[in-house]
């Protein structure tokens, strides 16, 4: 049985992170041991296959390993590090809901993924502020800096959405709004975007308030805190 504490489509990564604890589940009852990323492959061309369109990998490291990470892709394999440093800032100012409107990350992720082997200047630009960004949230994140890191993630957002008229719609406008107006210092749409859900990194102590700014605009607020821990096989009776 499978069970799920937030909604298909959410852009959360649960499949990935289903995908993971099949797969840890399977090699216990195979007494099967094989290392983080050998199993993260595994699943990515699985994933691939199954799909029919390429696919990533940054969904399964979080479920694999757990806790704040910066995935570095590399000639040879992921170099993920760990920003354990960051957990108590994130426990206190991160607030995830679910727009109420579901999608499917892998189409979205295909059509951007074509635009930019096509040769779209205005993808291929707006894909490097992407970069930019989230280069900036990392850093920023590394120094301790919460407000530089706020500041990032907003700017992140501003460059996805202009990858695609797809990425944001106008309820996702009217949460964005709402969560700044009270609080909110970064947002971003999760996964693909388009709908599932948005994370906010708010101001100290202003995370109520931007909670239920989101409720008033139809959003629901998701209970979800940062673990230190990657996806476990737990054998009972």
């Amino acid at each position: 049985t499978v069970r799920s504490d937030f909604p298909a489509g959410s852009g959360l990564g649960g499949s990935s992170a289903i995908c993971v604890a099949l797969a840890k589940v399977l090699l216990e009852i195979k007494e099967q041991k094989e290392s983080p990323e050998r199993t993260v492959s595994v699943l990515r061309d699985l994933e691939a296959r199954n799909l029919r369109i390429p696919t990533g990998v940054q969904d399964f490291w979080p479920a694999m390993l757990g806790g704040a990470l910066a995935i570095h892709y590399k000639a040879g394999g992921d170099d993920v590090e760990s920003l354990g440093q960051s957990f108590p800032f994130l426990s206190e100012r991160i607030v995830v809901a679910y727009t109420g409107k579901s999608h499917f990350s892998a189409e979205m992720n295909f059509e951007l993924y074509r635009s930019f082997l096509e040769g779209n200047k205005s993808v291929k630009k707006a894909i490097e502020g992407v970069a930019k960004s989230s280069f900036e949230l990392y850093s920023a994140l590394k120094n301790g800096d919460f407000e530089k890191a706020g500041e990032a993630m907003l700017e992140e957002w501003q460059n996805r959405k202009k990858l695609s008229p797809k990425i944001s719609s106008k309820k996702m406008e009217q949460i964005e709004k709402a969560a700044l107006k009270e609080g909110a210092i970064g947002v971003k749409g999760c996964g693909a975007g388009g709908g599932g859900s948005m994370v906010f990194m708010v101001k100290l102590g202003m995370k109520r308030s931007v909670e239920l700014a989101l409720k008033e605009c139809g959003a629901t607020v998701l209970s979800a805190e940062p673990v230190n821990i990657g996806a476990k096989v737990e054998v009972t009776g």
